[in-house]
């Protein structure tokens, strides 16, 4: 029983183990394309208040949804050990038509 009960402990922290650092690398996978553009950090200090905006650029065809977004949420979490107010994320189909602002989109997210 008491090996049973070792094994089963091994076991669950190899999964735990698998988890976190699968998350570690699909997290550096996704912002190692983001260019943070601005990011605004303000606090008030009497109160236990604080605003996060964060401006971002990312390649179209590497934009994946949801899982950019908690990408980015989570870089500002890191940051600032804050939830961010408004993440706008800017997605470009190749960097020419962005610096002559022909083509791209802007998607914003708001607490």
């Amino acid at each position: 029983m008491k090996k049973r009960i070792e094994k089963t402990a091994i076991v669950i922290c190899l999964i735990i183990f698998l988890a976190t650092a699968v998350g570690c690398y699909r997290y550096k996978q996704l912002m190692s394309d983001v260019l943070i553009a601005q990011y605004f950090d303000s606090a008030a200090d009497s109160l236990d208040w604080q605003t996060v905006y964060i401006r971002a650029i990312v390649p179209r065809d590497r934009f994946m949804d949801r899982w950019t977004l908690n990408a980015i949420r989570l870089y500002v979490i890191i940051r600032s050990q804050n939830i961010p107010n408004r993440i706008d994320i800017l997605i470009y189909d190749n960097m020419e038509n962005l610096r002559k602002s022909e083509e791209y989109m802007e998607v914003s997210f708001r607490k």
